[in-house]
């Protein structure tokens, strides 16, 4: 007989009437129907409050929390306690979930060898109108997989045990941003992870948000290391300075976004100074992309795909690069390291 647990959505909303309904469409239509639909109003002046209601009066499943604001942490941790599900289901008021998303990542755990404290899928980025702008990394990590982790984590979609996040003491709430990030960690350190490797999940990118904030960012992740080189030994010091070179490479690329060069300088700088192999490769790859856009055109404009239309399984076009022997350099150098990082969690393990 097949497991059908009670998976709890905990969708924590601030000032996010633009979003809110099409998140909230995604989590009604998903194909998996043991849940419940927790919506946080975490302070909003907008609309949220009342779009929220509305939801709930049409689905029988969901239910409003209001509280005062107090970020992310603090509305998910409001949402667990009041939570009932074996299995918890965070997702963000600006992102959406594939109808398949939470059926497959309960699948994952279920049927998983060893309970997992965690399962994530894939993600790919999507604009304001829900357009897709390409895809996340396909790194598939399961097991032991803190090391790796540590090193590289682009999780923004998991499936979390109550347990594991019990164990752990719910979300630092002394944290403005990473906040998932430290929570994915600190499950990783105490129990194996699992892994859906499809694209279910549609990160919305938009000007002003928090992953865009990168003073914001750049605080939390330092407190993170802080609280992990305190508290875990497990991670080796040179992991830790790739995943400083790492975030500094996304803090160029956010700086760069908003169109803030000095700094999109500054933050390369300090990412190819910290690992000169992987960032100063990456740079080189950039600049060589740049110069080959201006020498020879960019490519013509894909068409415009829209999250849910497109096979979660399948690359985009988007996904190509006109100077792939390049990328697959950068790929190779983050695979051995991986491999390396594997390798010694099994030892650990």
């Amino acid at each position: 007989m097949i497991e059908s647990p009670l998976v709890s959505v905990i969708v924590p909303a601030c000032n996010a009437q633009t979003t809110l309904p099409e998140t909230l469409a995604s989590i009604q239509s998903q194909t998996y129907e043991t849940l419940e639909i927790l919506i946080v109003d975490d302070g909003s002046t907008d609309r949220t409050s009342e779009i929220a209601e509305a939801f709930c009066r049409k689905e029988s499943r969901a239910s409003l929390l209001r509280k005062a604001n107090g970020g992310l942490s603090s509305a998910r941790n409001a949402a667990i306690a009041a939570s009932r599900g074996e299995w918890l289901a965070p997702l963000d008021a600006d992102d959406i979930w594939h109808p398949t998303a939470v059926a497959k990542l309960v699948s994952a755990a279920v049927s998983a060898q060893q309970r997992p404290g965690l399962v994530y899928c894939w993600y790919r980025d999507i604009d304001e109108t829900g357009h897709l702008l390409g895809s996340g990394p396909r790194w598939a990590f399961s097991g032991p997989a803190l090391q790796r982790l540590a090193y590289w984590n682009t999780i923004h979609s998991v499936l979390l045990s109550r347990q594991a996040v019990e164990e752990v003491g719910g979300y630092d709430e002394d944290l403005r941003a990473c906040e998932d990030i430290m929570m994915q960690l600190s499950i990783a350190r105490r129990h194996p992870v699992a892994v859906v490797p499809e694209h279910l999940l549609g990160y919305r990118t938009r000007p002003g948000s928090m992953s865009t904030n990168s003073e914001v960012v750049v605080q939390s992740w330092r407190n993170v290391n802080q609280k992990l080189v305190a508290d875990c030994a497990r991670i080796p010091q040179h992991v830790l300075r790739w995943n400083e070179g790492f975030f500094e490479r996304i803090f160029a690329e956010q700086s760069l976004r908003v169109g803030d060069l000095k700094g999109t300088v500054s933050h390369m700088f300090r990412a190819v100074r910290i690992d000169p192999l992987r960032w100063g490769s990456y740079a080189a790859y950039r600049l060589t992309r740049s110069a080959t856009h201006r020498i020879f055109g960019r490519r013509k404009p894909l068409p415009r795909l829209v999250f849910g239309e497109v096979d979660p399984r399948a690359a985009l076009p988007s996904d190509a690069d006109q100077i792939g022997w390049f990328a697959a350099i950068l790929r190779q150098i983050d695979a051995a390291r991986l491999r390396r990082l594997q390798a010694s969690e099994r030892l650990e393990g």
